[in-house]
């Protein structure tokens, strides 16, 4: 592929990013969907099926799409956490067996376990279920 080609695909796939990360924030109200946190530098508009999984579609959609503070995309992206079909937050490790935690660490993670997420009033805005099981296949949780 040449240099023109390239910075076409890339020039393409940033307009497109740009319209995603304004269509979750609108959507998300500009919370992460976890914690409610609210500084605009700090948040992430995330897609549930990664880019190079999702049709042309899915990578403009919000009901593929998180927002996200960045700590909670980081566990997101990793699946320590991920979001139930039902919109509730699971993270990988509920009984805190893994390692120590700190105060901060419970916070961010065990005591978000089993939480309803911040979820768009819009229905159609809201993650696809089907968005949500794929991604569950991806990155292994077995949920209900």
């Amino acid at each position: 592929m040449n240099a023109a080609a390239v910075y076409a695909r890339i020039r393409v796939r940033g307009v497109v990013q740009d319209l995603f990360r304004c269509a979750v924030r609108r959507a998300y109200e500009g919370r992460c969907a976890s914690c409610g946190f609210s500084f605009e530098g700090a948040l992430d508009a995330v897609h549930i099926v990664p880019w190079r999984d999702s049709s042309p579609e899915m990578r403009l959609s919000p009901a593929n799409g998180l927002l996200l503070c960045t700590n909670h995309h980081r566990l997101f992206d990793t699946g320590m956490i991920t979001l139930t079909t039902d919109g509730r937050i699971e993270y990988f490790n509920p009984d805190g067996q893994e390692a120590p935690y700190t105060d901060v660490d419970r916070i961010m993670t065990l005591d978000l376990h089993g939480r309803q997420a911040q979820l768009p009033e819009r229905l159609d805005w809201r993650p696809s279920v089907d968005h949500l099981r794929q991604r569950h296949g991806l990155d292994g949780w077995e949920l209900r």
